[in-house]
C-alpha cells in the first residue's frame, strides 16, 4: 500500500481530486486531498494566502500521513517541490501532473514570462485589489478540460475561486541535497491548452526525471480520464517501492 497526498491546481481545490481517489483507494491505496489556503472550503482571504501558507497545508498532510507519493497538479508543482525540500523524509516520490517543474530561485511568474499558446495566460483578468487573479469564463471549459462533458465542468465550474497573486511572485527554494534526493516522475498532457505540451517537455528535460508518463489529455486529465492518471500514479507507487 502506498500513501498519496493530492494538490491541487490554481483556481480548484481538494474536490478535484474527488473522481481519482477511488480508483487509488480501489486498488488498495491510501489518498488524501490537500485544501490550499483561499480554495474549497478554506476562506483564507485572498490578501493574506502565501506560498510558505500553501507549502504548511502540504507539509502539515506529510506529517500526518507521510511516507507519502505527494503528487502535484499545475501550479501545485511548485508547492510539491518546496515541500519536499521541507520535509524530504516524509517523501518517497513526486509526481508532477502536467505540472510547474521548476529549478532553484524560479517563481511562477519568472516560469510562464515569455510562453506562446496559453488559453490561460492569454485570458486572465486580474481583480482590481491585485490579490486574485480569474481566467475569463468563456474560455474556462475551452483552456482548462475541453475533453471533459461541458456539463461536468460546468457543474465544477461553482466551485471555482479567484486565485491568489501573492504566491504567484514567489521564487522556490530547494536543493539537491534534499528535494533533489528523491524520485521524481511527470505526467504529460499532450493536448493541454494551459501548458503547451513543448513547455512540459522543456521543464522535464531540464530538470530530469525518473519516467514520463504520457497522456493525450487536457489540462484536467483528474476530470477527463481519472482511471487513467490513477493508473500512472499507481505505476509510480510500484516504482517507488521497487527502488
Amino acid at each position: 500500500m502506498a500513501n498519496f497526498i493530492l494538490v491541487h491546481p490554481a483556481w480548484l481545490g481538494a474536490w478535484s481530486w474527488d473522481a481519482v481517489i477511488p480508483h487509488l483507494t480501489k486498488a488498495g491505496h491510501h489518498a488524501v486531498a490537500v485544501e490550499l489556503p483561499g480554495h474549497g472550503t478554506d476562506r483564507t482571504p485572498a490578501a493574506e494566502v502565501t506560498m510558505e501558507a500553501y507549502v504548511e497545508a502540504v507539509t502539515t498532510a506529510i506529517d500526518a500521513n507521510g511516507p507519502a507519493i505527494v503528487v502535484g497538479h499545475s501550479l501545485a508543482g511548485i508547492v510539491i517541490s518546496q515541500a519536499a525540500e521541507a520535509k524530504p523524509e516524509g517523501v518517497s516520490g513526486l509526481v508532477y501532473v502536467a505540472a510547474f517543474l521548476l529549478p532553484n530561485g524560479v517563481s511562477f511568474l519568472a516560469a510562464t514570462e515569455g510562453v506562446q499558446g496559453s488559453m490561460v495566460l492569454d485570458n486572465l483578468v486580474m481583480a482590481p485589489d491585485s490579490y486574485s487573479v480569474t481566467v475569463k469564463a468563456d474560455v474556462m471549459h475551452a483552456a482548462f478540460a475541453h475533453d471533459a462533458p461541458p456539463e461536468t465542468f460546468e457543474a465544477d465550474r461553482s466551485r471555482m475561486v479567484p486565485e491568489p497573486t501573492r504566491p504567484l511572485a514567489t521564487p522556490l527554494a530547494i536543493t539537491e541535497e534534499r528535494w533533489g534526493r528523491i524520485p521524481r516522475y511527470y505526467v504529460e498532457c499532450l493536448e493541454d491548452r494551459t501548458i503547451p505540451p513543448p513547455v512540459q517537455k522543456a521543464m522535464y528535460e531540464a530538470l530530469p526525471v525518473r519516467e514520463v508518463f504520457s497522456m493525450h489529455a487536457s489540462h484536467a486529465p483528474n476530470f477527463s480520464a481519472p482511471g487513467e492518471l490513477a493508473q500512472h500514479l499507481i505505476a509510480v507507487a510500484q516504482d517507488v517501492a521497487g527502488s
